[in-house]
């Protein structure tokens, strides 16, 4: 709340301060001096927040970010911009890529593509068929404006809510920059009227897409994260990678998912930008310290043993 009223404060002033500059003099010289103190007013606040992330900015076109190479168009998602603390990889997906061992077309599963980051860089830098399934409208948008921009064509988007079950009519929900997905009883006391979205699990969605095998699945699908459990342990033969948050969920239950999951997967997680694997004690005992209903958890990779080469993850 207080970072609000300084941001309102803060854009105020500096409206306000253009308009009193402007005041006496209109001219083109005028307006070229105040134009170049803003420039610099802008250069000397990314320098000040140590910011890394490429930004184009062209009048009257929406200001575009380059991470490792896709450009995104800026939106509210301010929660992207945590990136920039990472100075090696601004998206996610780069970390993933170097395992792509050959060049054998592969496909991939978005599961919470959002605006598109992820399913663009793989669209972009590997041989893939892509889909990306969102449940957002507004993020809908962007996603194909995002894809527009970046020339891809490998890319089919999907609006869904993946869940536990099929054909719910659900509520989607913004939160703090999040979107979740709730049964309408739960949101009906809120103030905005929430848009609605069918759900779908895994197992329709990998069926109803003809998709008999997938090289990658990334699961990162808010408060319904756990909701994908059963179909993959149902669907582990035609997996071969998943990079799962896991989160928004009772330990327990989890805990109980990756027991099954030892089975047939290896586990990693990433540590310094590069993935190590972690042994079945080492994977629970994390989940028994950071996940919880409430909290986003952490990341980790599973891999399917059956494709082990005995040289780590090979996608």
């Amino acid at each position: 709340m207080i970072l609000k009223l300084i941001h309102s404060i803060v854009h105020k002033l500096y409206k306000l301060s253009i308009k009193v500059l402007l005041l006496s003099n209109k001219g083109k010289y005028t307006k070229a001096f105040i134009l170049n103190k803003l420039i610099n007013l802008n250069l000397e606040s990314l320098e000040n927040l140590d910011y890394k992330i490429p930004i184009t900015f062209e009048k009257n076109k929406p200001t575009i970010f380059n991470l490792n190479g896709i450009k995104i168009i800026n939106s509210n998602l301010h929660r992207r911009h945590l990136k920039n603390f990472d100075s090696t990889f601004h998206n996610e997906a780069k970390k993933i890529l170097k395992y792509f061992k050959d060049d054998t077309e592969k496909t991939i599963i978005d599961l919470g593509a959002n605006e598109g980051e992820i399913s663009i860089f793989f669209a972009k830098k590997a041989r893939c068929k892509v889909f990306a399934v969102e449940c957002a409208k507004k993020n809908i948008e962007i996603l194909n404006k995002n894809i527009s921009l970046n020339e891809v064509k490998n890319i089919k988007v999907l609006r869904y809510a993946v869940s536990d079950k099929d054909d719910l009519k659900l509520a989607v929900d913004f939160k703090s920059n999040q979107t979740g997905v709730y049964d309408q009883n739960y949101l009906k006391n809120t103030k905005e009227q929430n848009e609605i979205v069918e759900s779908i699990t895994l197992s329709t969605l990998l069926k109803k897409q003809n998709i008999n095998f997938v090289d990658l699945i990334k699961i990162d699908i808010e408060n319904s994260n756990y909701l994908v459990a059963n179909c993959i342990l149902k669907n582990s033969d035609k997996i071969k990678t998943i990079m799962w948050e896991l989160g928004y969920q009772d330990a327990e239950k989890y805990k109980k998912t990756i027991l099954e999951l030892d089975k047939k997967f290896k586990f990693y997680i990433d540590v310094n930008n590069d993935f190590t694997e972690l042994n079945l004690n080492d994977v629970l005992k994390k989940i028994e310290e950071d996940v919880g209903v409430d909290t986003d958890g952490f990341d980790i990779l599973l891999f399917n043993k059956k494709f082990d080469q005995g040289k780590g993850i090979n996608i």
